[in-house]
C-alpha cells in the first residue's frame, strides 16, 4: 500500500480539494492487473442470461482475489466489492421473476463477504479523500501527521481483515456454492410457478428491456423528493440507482445501440457519483469518530483532536457542497431519455 504520510509530506501536492470518490462506484483502475466488469452478451433466452450474469461475476471476483493476494492492490479491493455488489444487483432482479429461495441465500452470504472488504476499502477512499483535502492545506500541522497515521494504521487492519476472510473456508465454499447452483442453473427449480418457464424461455433482450424499464422508472420516481431526502433516504436512493446503473452496463448492449445507450450510462454515472460522494462524506464523519483509538502517541492527544476537527469540517462542508450539486444531477437524470424507448 502506498503511504498517505508521501502525499502529506509533498509541498507540491495541489492543494484544491479533490472531488471525494465513492467507496464502491470509484472509476475502475486502468491497470492491466484489474479485472473490470463487462457486459454480459448473450444471443439466447433469460435462462441464458442469468446463467451467464453469474458467471461472470463469479469471474470477476476470482480473477482480482487472485490479484489482491499476490500484490495487495487498492484497485483489487474495489472490484472484489463490485462483483459482489453486481451479484446482489443480478440475484435480486432476477428473483422478482424467477422466486427461487437459493437467489435470497446466496444474496445475503454475498452481502456478508463484501462487508468484510468495506474497512478496506472505504479506509483507501478515506485516506485519499483527506490527503488531497485538508491535508494538503494544513500539512504542517502535527496533529494531521498524527491523524493520517492512524488513518494508515486503521487501514493495514482493514486489509489484514480483508485477507482474512479470503482465506476463511466459508469464503471458498460460497464460491463453489456458488458455482455449482450457476451450472445445475439451480433457478429451474422454480418451474412449478407457472409463470416461470414462460419467463425463463423469454428472449434475453426483452428480459433485460423490461429490467431495465422498471428499474428505470423507480428511480425517477424516489428521486422526485430527492431534495427533502434525509442520509438515510438518500442513501436507498443511492443502492437504487447503483442497481440500475449495474444493470444498464451489463445488459444495456443487448437491447440499444452503443451511441444511444452512451448518454444514458453519462447521466446514470453522472448521478451515481454524486450520490456516491456524499455517502462518502457521510462515512467520512464516521470515520473520523472511530480513528481515536489508532493513535499511538501519548500526551498528542490534543493535536489529534484539532486534526480531526479540522476533517470534520471540511466534511460538513463538502457534504453541504455535494448535496446540492447531486439535487441538479438527479434532477438532470430524470430529464434523461431512454434510449430503449
Amino acid at each position: 500500500m502506498t503511504s498517505v504520510d508521501d502525499v502529506i509530506a509533498d509541498e507540491d501536492v495541489d492543494g484544491d480539494m479533490a472531488a471525494p470518490q465513492d467507496a464502491e462506484d470509484a472509476p475502475p483502475s486502468t491497470d492491466p492487473v484489474i479485472r473490470r466488469a463487462i457486459p454480459v452478451l448473450v444471443t439466447g433466452d433469460t435462462d441464458e442470461l442469468i446463467a451467464a450474469s453469474i458467471s461472470e461475476c463469479i469471474e470477476h471476483f476470482e480473477a482480482n482475489a487472485g490479484t489482491f493476494l499476490k500484490l495487495d492492490h487498492a484497485g483489487a479491493v474495489h472490484q472484489m466489492r463490485v462483483a459482489l455488489r453486481r451479484l446482489r444487483a443480478f440475484l435480486k432482479l432476477f428473483n422478482r421473476d424467477v422466486p427461487v429461495e437459493k437467489f435470497a441465500v446466496l444474496r445475503q452470504q454475498a452481502g456478508e463477504l463484501a462487508s468484510a472488504f468495506g474497512a478496506a476499502r472505504e479506509l483507501d477512499v478515506f485516506t485519499t479523500m483527506v490527503a488531497d483535502g485538508p491535508a494538503t492545506v494544513f500539512h504542517g500541522e502535527e496533529g494531521m501527521r498524527l491523524f493520517m497515521a492512524a488513518c494508515e494504521r486503521r487501514r493495514a487492519e482493514g486489509y489484514g481483515a480483508a485477507h482474512a476472510a479470503l482465506a476463511a473456508p466459508q469464503t471458498q465454499a460460497f464460491i463453489e456454492d456458488l458455482r455449482q447452483f450457476q451450472q445445475m442453473r439451480g433457478w429451474r427449480e422454480a418451474l412449478g410457478e407457472p409463470q416461470v418457464a414462460a419467463v425463463l424461455d423469454t428472449p434475453a433482450k426483452d428480459f433485460a428491456r423490461n429490467i431495465l424499464d422498471r428499474e428505470d422508472r423507480k428511480c425517477r420516481r424516489k428521486a422526485k423528493r430527492f431534495a427533502s431526502l434525509d442520509e438515510a433516504a438518500k442513501h436507498d436512493l443511492r443502492i437504487r440507482f447503483k442497481a440500475l446503473r449495474y444493470a444498464a452496463d451489463a445488459f444495456g448492449p443487448l437491447i440499444c445501440g452503443r451511441r444511444k445507450l452512451a448518454a444514458y450510462r453519462a447521466a446514470l454515472a453522472q448521478v451515481q457519483d454524486g450520490l456516491g460522494a456524499f455517502n462518502d462524506l457521510v462515512v467520512a464523519r464516521k470515520i473520523t469518530e472511530e480513528l481515536r483509538p489508532f493513535l499511538s502517541t501519548n500526551g498528542l492527544e490534543h493535536k489529534f483532536a484539532k486534526a480531526s476537527g479540522m476533517v470534520l469540517g471540511w466534511s460538513a462542508r463538502a457534504q453541504q457542497e455535494t448535496n446540492s450539486a447531486s439535487c441538479a444531477l438527479v434532477a438532470q437524470f430524470r430529464n434523461a431519455r431512454r434510449p430503449w424507448d
